[in-house]
């Protein structure tokens, strides 16, 4: 069951960027652009 923990961090790191991207749309992010682009 460790690795479903280590996958668990990956996903809930992942989720934190992904919130901003919605704030970011007033104040772009140099490491929000990235993620933007890949859309």
């Amino acid at each position: 069951m460790e690795y479903g923990k280590l996958g668990n961090t990956d996903i809930e790191e992942l989720y934190v960027p992904h919130e901003i991207v919605g704030a970011i749309d007033k104040n772009p992010a140099q490491g929000v652009i990235l993620l933007d682009e890949n859309k």
